[in-house]
């Protein structure tokens, strides 16, 4: 039988059965439904927070020899660019631009080099006891069907989560849900020491709140994407334009600025941002990652979220079978994510209700100094609960005072 089983060997499921090897798990199993490796729709860029949590996982040497920047400028709407450097403190200084294939293959291979073992296949259901405890899951692959028995189950397939569905988790897309799109684009004059970020806030109703990125990969190239938050429940956009038509009217707008040449590979997919999924545990079982809904609704980054969470399920895990999960996880991740998320859920919100006054103030708060910082430190989850100073002091009271208004992450 199989100490852990792992669904999802993305970073989320390879940093948690590292750790699981690590922490002496005899047997630990990572199921997913592709062979590595294999490309994802994401943004590549990593923040300092996820590259020291890479490091930790036993890839610094590896880290080291990608592509990183010093800096992100960030512009509002059509303002010149203002160039933060990334904020002194327990993080890394540096950011890093590693296209997801190689990162996940990366975790991949470290997983497997540990001792994890890894069956190739769709999970197409889930057997459980009359306790709601998982004790199989049917895997298919190109042999046929399988039954993986099971006492403990890590949940890291994605944010559609087609397991966790199984197992009643439900994805609250009427609160706050983000679409995102990227391209690989030749970019010869490109920056390479920095991130390029656009706040672009509506400019008509029809809009929604966008987000534009530039991260340089490396020999030139660059990960291009646009992002848009979305909401029913808190503010109304009229008819969409899709991900396609959105992500080649940012091209153009890059194209005023130099020269891009023709994108390949578009990719997009829908996110579930800011803790709105649940539930996301049950008696032996946690969801972690983008399957946790655990993606920063600022940046649209998940990649921290999912190799911490996937850390800390992992040792969650190995404090025995007999404890139950089904409050203890979310009372973790509550601990842990919610206050600083009902706060860019807010921020978010404000921006797409109130656009005009947005396009006042934001650009102010987007500068070299200590404002600037202050938005990238928050934004990018770099601000630690033993962290002091203003801008650690401001960044907690928003979250306490938005967490203790808003939804309960989650649930």
């Amino acid at each position: 039988m199989s100490t852990i089983v792992i669904v999802g060997s993305g970073p989320a499921g390879a940093a948690a059965a590292i750790t699981a090897r690590e922490l002496g798990f005899g047997e630990v199993l990572l199921i997913d439904k592709s062979r590595f490796p294999r490309d994802k729709c994401c943004g590549d860029g990593l923040t300092p927070r996820a590259v020291g949590a890479l490091g930790a996982l036993g890839l610094r040497t590896w880290i080291g020899l990608q592509a990183r920047q010093s800096r992100v400028d960030i512009s509002v709407g059509s303002n010149e660019p203002a160039a933060i450097a990334w904020p002194r403190g327990n993080h890394p200084e540096f950011s890093a631009a590693i296209k997801r294939a190689d990162l996940d293959h990366a975790l991949h291979e470290r997983a497997l080099a540990v001792g994890a073992h890894e069956v190739t296949g769709r999970v197409v259901s889930v057997d459980t006891d009359r306790d709601g405890r998982v004790v199989a899951v049917v895997v298919r692959g190109e042999a046929g069907e399988q039954k993986v028995p099971c006492n403990r189950l890590i949940v890291a397939d994605g944010s559609g989560s087609p397991v966790g569905a199984m197992l009643g988790r439900r994805w609250h897309r009427d609160e706050m849900y983000a679409v995102a799109s990227r391209s690989y684009v030749h970019m010869p004059e490109i920056d390479s020491d920095a991130m390029r970020i656009a706040i672009l806030p509506p400019t008509t109703p029809t809009d929604s709140m966008g987000y534009g990125w530039v991260f340089p990969i490396g020999y030139g190239w660059a990960n291009v994407g646009y992002g848009e938050m979305l909401s029913a429940k808190h503010w109304t956009a009229g008819s969409r334009m899709s991900a396609r038509e959105l992500h080649e009217r940012y091209l153009d707008h890059l194209r005023l600025g130099g020269e891009v040449d023709t994108p390949e590979d578009f990719a997009s997919a829908p996110l579930a941002i800011g803790g709105l999924a649940g539930p996301v545990a049950g008696p032996n079982w946690v969801a972690v990652g983008d399957a946790a809904g655990g993606i920063h609704p600022l940046t649209g980054e998940g990649v921290d979220f999912a190799l911490e969470t996937g850390c800390l399920a992992a040792r969650v895990l190995a404090e025995g079978i007999s404890t139950d999960l089904t409050a203890r996880w979310p009372a973790l991740l509550r601990t842990n994510y919610h206050n600083p998320y009902a706060a860019e859920r807010f921020i978010v919100r404000t921006i797409a209700r109130h656009p005009n006054v947005a396009r006042r103030i934001v650009p102010h708060l987007i500068s070299g100094g200590w404002r600037g910082q202050l938005v990238l430190a928050s934004s990018a989850g770099l601000i630690e609960p033993g962290d002091t100073g203003l801008i650690a002091s401001m960044y907690r009271t928003t979250g306490a005072i938005a967490g203790r208004r808003g939804v309960q992450a989650f649930a």
